[in-house]
């Protein structure tokens, strides 16, 4: 835990001073708040501080839409749920393939031992990529490195699994509404930078790099 001068809105909303950064943030909040766009929103801005493209290194879930319907939902280009899909897996109206999920999980870098010098962002810890087991571990593993991490977290869908991370003394958790997630896309990636102090660097081997 770092301790950061900085003004901060935290789950109640209301500006907090002088927080004490914890190194995973999760992003929570109604559905269709805008949570994946505030995600995207400080990615792009902590890309532009450090001048470092890929620094955030990032699995996305993505809508997929049929004019202004929303017909699924796709990790990079593979479609892991969608409204025609026969899998017997089903979340809403949508059939989940958990294969799918898995490939992408599989490929992961961290999953497969290596230790990411980036910035962690997963969008989102939510009731679909939940139906995969692997998708679990990853999860785990990015909230237990070393490596900050941002990752999506809905209010509506509550488990064992996301009730667990919400009980994390390692998580800070960041309440999203429309009436703060402007102010959330300035403040939150201006946070994250100013974790990355000079004893930070040092403490911590993988991110010496970023001092260059």
């Amino acid at each position: 835990t770092v301790f950061i001068k900085i003004a901060f809105f935290g789950s109640c909303g209301k500006v907090k001073k002088n927080l004490k950064m914890k190194k995973n943030l999760i992003l929570t909040g109604e559905p269709n708040v805008g949570k994946s766009t505030l995600l995207l929103k400080i990615i792009e801005k902590i890309e532009t501080f450090t001048a470092r493209a890929g620094i955030c290194h990032s699995i996305l879930t993505r809508e997929i839409r049929s004019g202004e319907t929303r017909v699924g939902f796709k990790m990079y280009e593979n479609i892991i749920a969608h409204v025609d899909s026969k899998s017997d897996v089903r979340v809403s109206r949508y059939g989940v393939n958990i294969e799918a999920i898995n490939y992408i999980v599989s490929t992961d870098e961290l999953l497969r031992g290596k230790d990411v010098a980036r910035i962690l962002c997963l969008d989102e810890i939510g009731e679909m990529q939940l139906k995969s087991e692997l998708f679990k571990k990853l999860a785990k593993k990015y909230l237990d490195s070393r490596n900050v991490c941002v990752a999506t977290l809905s209010d509506v869908y509550h488990s064992k699994f996301t009730d667990a991370i919400r009980k994390r003394d390692d998580i800070e958790i960041i309440k999203v509404t429309k009436e703060n997630r402007e102010e959330l896309a300035e403040t939150l990636p201006t946070l994250i930078n100013e974790y990355f102090t000079e004893e930070i660097l040092i403490k911590i081997k993988g991110y010496k790099w970023l001092k260059d």
